[in-house]
């Protein structure tokens, strides 16, 4: 079997996981999204290695407080809400399993007792950051 065939059998093996883990439907060889699904829109990559491991492996071994690793990737010159975020799988489904199940209904505005925060407009401790996410000292 050649190297591409492999690359690509373990690709739809991994969509299929992911589909299955999120409750979602792979769409294969259909185009765009590789998992759709009612809130999430999933595209799957499955690498040899990737250098986010490394970073989220340094996020695991600096916390010593029990809490959920999260990674964030600014890319500079971008917009900060464009940054990327990465999670551990088990996580983002812990996080989300109510999404994940399938539950189609959002909550009602006028009933909801959550306050919806902007990030951005939150200062940073010790410096301000611009909407580039770039510290202005």
């Amino acid at each position: 079997m050649s190297i591409q065939r492999k690359n690509r059998n373990r690709g739809k093996a991994h969509e299929r996981r992911i589909a299955k883990l999120t409750n979602g439907t792979r769409r294969g060889v259909l185009g765009g999204e590789d998992i759709m699904h009612d809130h999430f829109s999933i595209e799957c990559k499955s690498r040899a290695s990737f250098v986010a491991t490394g970073w989220m492996e340094q996020c695991i071994k600096n916390n010593k407080r029990g809490k959920i690793p999260i990674v964030t990737v600014h890319v500079t010159g971008k917009r900060v809400e464009n940054d990327l975020v990465v999670i551990r799988m088990g996580d983002f489904i812990n996080l989300t399993a109510e999404r994940l199940a399938g539950q189609t209904e959002e909550p009602n505005a006028t009933t909801s007792k959550t306050k919806t925060v902007n990030l951005l407009d939150l200062p940073f401790e010790g410096s301000s950051v611009d909407n580039t996410g770039d510290q202005q000292n």
